[in-house]
């Protein structure tokens, strides 16, 4: 299970020479039932739906950081490799800089949700991509 950022792969990426727009292609792997506390309002509730909430209030987020979702889908059907068996969704989220995603994961706001995300999925994967429009 990794639902948790690599704390040395993220501080390698914030260390990057390149601070210029860039994207992050997310694969989700929804857990049955999100694992919240029984005594919560949420237990109970899919790993789809938490992490429905979850992107809800990470989406305004984004946009405060200069970032914008670029897609969020179901995966249908995987046609080639093992990497996305089994995987449930993907994001992709363009960001203007690595130092605009460093600020928005290290907001109050963004460490208030971090749970669910965390409570919604069994597995992730975190690729950073050039950014599509300047491929950098």
């Amino acid at each position: 299970m990794t639902t948790l950022m690599d704390t040395t792969a993220l501080q390698q990426f914030a260390a990057g020479d390149d601070d210029g727009p860039f994207q992050l292609l997310t694969l989700l792997r929804y857990a049955p039932t999100a694992r919240f506390p029984a005594t919560s309002e949420l237990a109970g509730t899919s790993g789809e739906a938490a992490y429905a909430r979850y992107f809800d209030k990470l989406r305004p987020l984004i946009e405060a950081a200069g970032g914008q979702v670029v897609q969020f889908a179901p995966i249908n059907h995987v046609l080639l490799g093992a990497l996305g068996a089994g995987f449930d969704a993907l994001s992709i989220v363009s960001y203007p800089s690595r130092s605009a995603l460093m600020g928005m994961l290290g907001a109050f706001e963004y460490s208030s949700i971090a749970s669910h995300r965390v409570a919604a999925l069994d597995d992730s994967v975190v690729l950073a991509l050039p950014d599509r429009e300047s491929g950098r």
